[in-house]
């Protein structure tokens, strides 16, 4: 299966949001992202408005969710229609399984864990191993090294979280040429930003992240 195109949007009102889905750059991106900007500043609102133009579309509501807060923040943004959240990863494995079970177990949804590695900091194994035990399926992995430059060691922490069969995502300013790099991983998606919103024409831009993708993932060596 090739890797998703995930669409995270940076902005601060609804009609912003709709601008940067307009045009077909919504139906071309397989997930959608709402930033915790939008969220805190417009409320559910917001996801609504998205689910309703976009249903077939997975909707990541980027909360930043810290744990302790899953019973009380995570259902009015899956009653407004968000099928994922993003939660900030966390060492403690009893609140680990408390937010596994009220948005996999009693909802039916998606948690993505962010895992933030700055300056290549050792990656516990072992914790990845609590993760997987307590019920985490997905993870994104976002590298902030100077300059945002992917290198090897990324590479290495990208492929230990495959391995233990957890659906990785990765994220850190990727730009097209960037997508090269993890033809040999099975990545569930790359989470691109800035660069299809900021770009002078949005939908050609996700057409060449998505002919990339496509490319880098479906040939044959």
């Amino acid at each position: 299966m090739l890797p998703k195109l995930h669409y995270a949007l940076d902005t601060l009102s609804v009609e912003e949001t709709l601008s940067c889905l307009k045009d077909g750059v919504g139906e071309e991106a397989d997930v959608i992202e709402l930033g915790s900007s939008i969220i805190f500043s417009e409320g559910n609102r917001v996801i609504k408005y998205v689910k309703t133009l976009f249903p077939e579309k997975e909707i990541v509501a980027d909360i930043k969710m810290l744990m302790p807060t899953a019973r009380g923040s995570v259902p009015p943004l899956m009653d407004a229609g968000a099928d994922a959240v993003i939660a900030v990863s966390s060492r403690d494995m009893d609140m680990v399984a408390a937010a596994v079970d009220e948005i996999y177990t009693k909802r039916n949804k998606k948690m993505y864990m962010y895992i933030h590695v700055e300056n290549h900091e050792p990656f516990p194994e072992e914790l990845i191993d609590a993760w997987k035990s307590s019920g985490i399926e997905n993870v994104i992995y976002h590298s902030v090294n100077p300059g945002f430059a992917w290198d090897d060691k990324d590479t290495e922490t990208v492929k230990l979280l495959c391995s233990k069969g957890l659906r990785v995502s990765v994220t850190g300013k990727l730009k097209l040429d960037k997508i090269e790099k993890f033809k040999d991983l099975p990545i569930y998606s790359f989470i691109i930003g800035t660069a299809i919103a900021k770009s002078e024409n949005p939908l050609k831009e996700i057409r060449k992240f998505k002919q990339e993708i496509g490319r880098v993932f479906s040939r044959e060596e």
